[in-house]
């Protein structure tokens, strides 16, 4: 069999991973079109591919495949004399093409054209004329670039894919993905012995990261475990371009990563070449008008630029709405900032980006006020990673410049809910304020606002917090400036309300009012919700419903509303948690759960973690609890737990560890250790100066301990909690506390001061127009009386309020009144 009927193609040396789908479709490809062309990066794996592609539709060929290599041709006129002679054709005098076309003119067969980028015009300009010339003749090309031949079908090949979350990836689930199959491939050619362990699994996933799932440059650190552990590997990609050297056996593009850019940057203009380093300074995307800034050109020619560059597979495009982005390869992006460093460049082209994202910011600040905040967030979620980048070179090179950054970027951490990474930038620009002469300024104004915002959710409502938002509240007086006196007196209600100080919250919050509705009619929702709040704590249930539901908007989407959370939280989500849980006290317990279901399901459409975490926090995890329903119980805190993990907002985590306490301990089975829950969750909110609930934490520690039989350390603690309630004015809750009481001290045999309790219990509940407390006394009083043969007096009493629910409420205490209600008949 000759040449043509006995494909010349190259042997792989490694099993190939996860390219299945793209083989299969780039054959079919074939199929339909004359001409096929793989581009991708360097060291992407095209060849590899096409090889593969090659041998699948060799049987559809009757003359075969031939392959030819162009990688080693230095002159493009050379690119028909490499055809022929893969053909075995002898050149003559007559034009080598010609040659060549005549030859192919009557065959069937395949042609796989390699590494087509550095001659790509020859290239094309002979696969042009050989399709002309020999229809039975299919060419599939590899290539950084198309060749731009009519008819040419363009197929991009990306990276091998790899896990998205490395952090915590387990081994067996890391070995689904091709890329870490690859790494473990290589790494056992070099170490026989190599197994994937569940502790090397997350440095593999980011290792594979890291090097965007590019073949070859995954291969390379796979060799590596020979002298360096997985851990090693991963320390050494800081130093990727040295580390990840391959054997010399291997081609000389091929034998190191730097090798590969280097011959992938030969195909650049000095123009497209300056462009692609100055965008090195990037974290993720950009625009055309972010590369024009920093390279210093303009938008039109940047953009040109970029899409010259884009061609040759060094930079990828993708289109968002009505904007098109551009981003680099992370290796790409390495390699950039080397050649930056080596010419001295980068630290110039690092402010211009500072500069940029400074002025990206101020823009989302000015379109904060008007655009709804789904599109915002979509919109400028991306910038927080430049951010970051920008706030580093600032702090060690322009001061001014990172006050500037972080004053400017605190709605964005705010819309994101990033309160630790918002709080610890603030207070790096707090500190360069004074020798900027930037005290008592609007700068400094808008930092403290901002930090007295962000404490209260790290750090709880402590000195940090109280003296930042009054240091705010005094410069923004004598500067008469509106917002910010708004913000600091909310801020300084929320302190007295986590604080557990509620009367002194209703200061602040009028204050607030009188300010808004002279000012600014905009601010009154926020102020309405902060009100509310604290007029349902101290259990004036009438006037925070009539409130909530002059507000509350059930249908309300946040996202297309602007202005999210303009004072910490979503004014309309704030409204839904008083209603829900006032709700519940009132009687109301299934429209208590339908409310905050409502919330909780809008806030995650929101993505705003504060506002997730809030509306479990206040409402959605405790009316749960308080309904006896388990199944949503464990729901919420689920979510509560994911939220908290990802936002750092601690001051919620005690809280959290609470309501896990209080459901482990309606079991009989993890009393005990629910028990420790509820007793840690309360040294935690002791540690933050976290007072808001204390009360009535209190009171399910105590009935807990009741349960357990702790009966000394359970009076002890109700007797507290009663001595709070009546501190703080936290009469929320109270009908619950003296309901508890009494049953610790039924408990103790004492039954005369434990039915006392209970009336009292059912008494200031029916004055405070509390009906849901009430049931719980009137169940308890029942059942008490039912063993003291009283069962008439209790049917008498209990049938009364039990009536007053509605049909489709459905809670433990309803079932439990129920079942009493049978008993006493």
């Amino acid at each position: 069999m000759d040449l043509l009927q006995n494909p010349n193609l190259p042997t792989l040396h490694s099993q190939v991973f996860g390219r299945e789908g793209e083989i299969e479709s780039f054959a079919a490809d074939l199929m339909a079109s004359p001409l096929v062309s793989i581009v991708g990066p360097g060291g992407v794996g095209k060849t590899t591919v096409a090889i593969e592609v090659a041998k699948a539709v060799h049987g559809q060929f009757v003359d075969g495949v031939c392959f030819v290599d162009f990688a080693t041709l230095q002159d493009p006129a050379m690119v028909p004399v490499a055809i022929a002679e893969a053909l075995g054709l002898k050149t003559g005098a007559s034009p080598v093409l010609d040659s060549v076309c005549a030859s192919l003119r009557d065959r069937e067969m395949l042609l796989l054209l390699d590494n087509c980028e550095h001659v790509v015009e020859t290239a094309a300009t002979s696969a042009y004329r050989i399709l002309s010339a020999a229809s039975g003749v299919r060419i599939l090309a590899t290539s950084r670039e198309p060749l731009g031949v009519n008819g040419e079908r363009v197929r991009a090949l990306g990276g091998l894919s790899f896990p998205p979350e490395p952090i915590g990836v387990r081994a067996q689930d890391a070995l689904m993905f091709p890329a870490i199959q690859l790494f473990v491939e290589r790494a056992k050619r070099r170490k026989e012995t190599f197994a994937l362990r569940d502790q090397d699994a997350p440095a593999a996933a980011e290792i594979c990261r890291r090097l965007d799932g590019i073949a070859l440059a995954i291969e390379l650190a796979g060799t590596r475990v020979d002298t360096f552990s997985v851990d090693g590997i991963l320390e050494q990609l800081d130093d990727r371009f040295r580390a990840l050297v391959g054997p010399k056996t291997a081609t000389e593009r091929h034998r190191s990563l730097v090798a590969t850019l280097d011959w992938s940057f030969e195909l650049l203009s000095p123009g497209e070449a300056e462009l692609l380093n100055a965008m090195s300074v990037f974290a993720g995307a950009f625009s055309g008008e972010d590369a024009a800034a920093v390279a210093g050109t303009s938008t039109v020619d940047a953009v040109e630029r970029l899409a010259q560059i884009a061609a040759k597979s060094l930079v990828t495009i993708s289109f968002a709405g009505d904007r098109t982005w551009y981003r680099l390869l992370e290796t790409t992006r390495s390699y950039c900032v080397m050649h930056l460093r080596a010419t001295r460049r980068l630290d110039a082209m690092q402010r211009r980006h500072a500069e940029r994202v400074h002025t990206i910011l101020r823009t989302a600040g000015e379109e904060w006020r008007r655009t709804p905040a789904g599109d915002w967030g979509k919109r400028y979620r991306s910038v927080l990673q430049d951010l970051r980048i920008a706030l580093v070179w600032a702090e060690a090179r322009d001061q001014k410049l990172l006050i500037e950054l972080t004053t400017a970027a605190t709605i964005l951490w705010n819309h994101f809910s990033l309160t630790e990474e918002c709080r610890e930038a603030i207070l790096r620009a707090i500190g360069q304020l004074n020798h900027l002469g930037l005290e008592g300024t609007a700068t400094e104004m808008r930092l403290q606002t901002f930090l007295s915002g962000a404490a209260v959710f790290t750090r709880g409502p402590g000195p940090e917090m109280l003296m930042a938002a009054e240091r705010a509240l005094d410069i923004a007086t004598a500067l008469d400036d509106t917002e910010f006196q708004l913000r600091s007196l909310w801020t300084l209600g929320s302190y007295k309300i986590f604080a557990g100080k509620y009367d002194e919250a209703f200061d602040h919050m009028k204050a607030f009012l009188a300010i808004a509705e002279a000012k600014d009619r905009t601010a009154v929702p926020g102020g309405e919700a902060m009100l509310a709040t604290a007029e349902f704590y101290v259990g004036d249930l009438d006037n925070a419903l009539r409130r909530v539901e002059a507000h509350f908007n059930p249908n309300e989407n946040a996202l297309e509303k602007p202005r999210l959370a303009r004072f910490q939280f979503v004014s309309n989500s704030t409204f839904g948690v008083i209603l829900s849980i006032t709700q519940w006290n009132k009687g109301w317990p299934g429209r208590a759960a339908r409310t905050i279901e409502r919330v909780v399901q809008d806030t995650l459409r929101t993505g705003h973690k504060m506002e997730i975490a809030s509306s479990l926090v206040m409402s959605g995890c405790l009316i749960a609890l308080l309904r006896n329903n388990r199944d949503d119980a464990r729901r919420y805190l689920d979510i509560l737990d994911h939220v908290l993990d990802e936002s750092g907002l601690e001051v919620w985590r005690p809280v959290a560890l609470h309501y896990r306490g209080a459901l482990m301990c309606s079991e009989e089975a993890s009393l005990s250790e629910g028990l420790e829950m509820l007793k840690t969750s309360l040294r935690g909110l002791d540690s933050k100066g976290q007072k808001l609930r204390r009360a009535y934490f209190l009171g399910v520690l105590a009935e807990a301990l009741a349960k357990a039989g702790h009966m000394e350390e359970a009076i002890s603690t109700i007797e507290t909690a009663l001595a709070i309630s009546g501190k703080n004015n936290e009469r929320w809750c109270l009908p619950e506390l003296l309901r508890i009481h009494g049953s610790v001290l039924l408990a103790q045999a004492r039954p005369a001061e434990a039915e006392s309790r209970f009336i009292r219990s059912m008494t200031v509940a029916g004055d405070l127009g509390m009906l849901s407390w009430q049931l719980r006394a009137a169940n308890d009083l029942a059942e008490f009386w039912q063993t003291a043969s009283r069962g008439h007096e209790a049917y008498a009493m209990l049938m009364p309020i039990y009536s007053r629910f509605a049909a489709d409420d459905d809670t433990g205490d309803l079932r439990r009144a129920h079942l009493l209600l049978q008993a006493t008949q």
